[in-house]
Formats: structure tokens, sequence, C-alpha cells
């Protein structure tokens, strides 16, 4: 690749293509239809783009000599290459996990699928689009998916099997009322909101395995949203209550509107 032709918006321009192949890919991957053969060549497309990602950042920092946004799009760059190629490797063990298991009958394992999608679409269009609030959302947006792992996990563990009608998962936003605690309730629907027989011990691993994987995912697209916020911002977010997060979108907003 010629030297002259590095900078950040080719940087920006290959971290979309490779994330709009990664969202294919695990849209790919949690579809039963799909040949495990053209997840391989998915996989493999994805390997690829990881190693040139970090080559173009690898090459612009060390001459160009980036300062500032230039050099945050390059750190954040890397850090986001690393989580979508783990997220491609999650989505390829979670295609395998699923070849071992009839997965038309737990739709709770497509109602964690849905709001992971969702996640990484957002946090995709987010950095994108340099959306500080949109990346915030999806930072809180997972708190759903850690809920919805853990009643999976609660669900194939417990003694009955029972499966609850809806869990109740507490979401605090800044809304239309600032303050107001508002709630989500998902529904996780079987068809007769009971497992009437207990799965082997196999059926119920890979249901586990895949739930935990998808969470992984959700945490991998956390992180993604994170470096959004630092590259727009210059704010480190790690660790941060949802406050912080909506303070540094305004901060963005106040200052993008001043200037």
């Amino acid at each position: 690749m010629n030297i002259g032709n590095i900078n950040t918006e080719k940087i920006r321009e290959e971290i979309i293509n490779m994330s709009t192949l990664v969202e294919k890919m695990l849209k790919e991957c949690l579809t039963d239809e799909s040949k495990f053969d053209d997840i391989v060549i998915l996989e493999n497309q994805v390997n690829k783009f990881h190693t040139k990602i970090d080559d173009i950042c690898f090459k612009f920092i060390a001459l160009k000599r980036p300062m500032a946004r230039d050099l945050r799009m390059a750190l954040s760059a890397i850090k986001i290459n690393t989580d979508l190629e783990r997220i491609a490797d999650l989505a390829f063990n979670i295609k395998r996990a699923k070849m071992r298991i009839d997965s038309s009958g737990h739709n709770f394992l497509k109602q964690i699928s849905t709001e992971v999608e969702l996640m990484l679409k957002n946090a995709i269009d987010a950095f994108s689009q340099s959306d500080i609030r949109l990346a915030s959302e999806v930072i809180q947006h997972d708190q759903i998916v850690n809920e919805l792992n853990k009643h999976i996990i609660q669900i194939y563990t417990s003694c009955e099997n029972q499966v609850e009608n809806q869990v109740e998962i507490q979401i605090e936003k800044q809304g239309e009322k600032q303050g107001e605690n508002q709630y989500k309730k998902t529904n996780i629907d079987d068809k007769n909101n009971v497992l009437k027989e207990r799965l082997n011990f196999g059926e119920a691993y890979h249901i586990v395995l895949i739930s935990n994987k998808l969470e992984r995912i959700g945490d991998h697209t956390t992180n993604i949203a994170e470096d959004v916020i630092f590259l727009e911002s210059g704010k480190d977010v790690r660790h941060q209550q949802y406050s912080s997060l909506i303070a540094a979108a305004e901060d963005h907003n106040r200052s993008t509107t001043e200037s």
C-alpha cells in the first residue's frame, strides 16, 4: 500500500468495511439455514481485515506521527479491530455449537441473539456517524444481554428447568423525564412457557455455551462503543456510570455546536 494513501479516512473506511463483514457473519452464524463452509469463508475474510487494519494503523502512527484526534483514531481503530475479530471468532464458535442442537424451539436464545445483533448494529452506526449518544445507549443495552444470559443459565441449571414468563430488567435512561427509571420487559416465550421434558446434558450445555458467547459478544460491542466515545470526545469512559456517558455526549455536542 502506498504510504501516502494512509490517512484517517482510509482507517475509518477499513473499519466500517470490516464491521459490515462481522455484522453479516454474526447474522449468518445465528441462522440455522447458513452453511458452515460459507461461515469459514467469512471467517477468513475477517482475519485478513484484522491483519490489514493493524498494519495500516501501525504504519500511520510510525510514519505520520499523528496527534490529537488523528492519534485517537489510530488507537481506537486498533482496539475496535481487535474486538471485531473476537466477535467473529465467537460467532464462529456459536455456529459450531448450534449445529449440535435443535435451536428452533428455544425462543429465549432467539431473544438474546436479537438483542446482541441490535447492540452490534448500533455500535457500528455510532462509529460511522460519530454518534456519542448512540454509543452510550449501546453500553447501557449491555445490561439487558447480561440479564438474559443469567436467566438462560438459571433455566438450564435449575432442577425444575422452569421457564419464567418474563424477565423484568431495570434500565436507567435519561429520556423525556430526566432521572426517571424506565423498565423494559423482555418476554421469553416458550411454546408452553415450560420445558416439559428435561433436556439431556449435551443439549443444555450447548445452549448455555451459546448464551455465554453471545454475552461475550455484547461485552466486545460495549468496548467498541467506549472506543467511539474516546475517539469523538477524548474521554475514557471505561468503568463509568451511565450518567457519565450522557455527560460526555452532552459536552461533545456543546463543543461541536460552539465550534
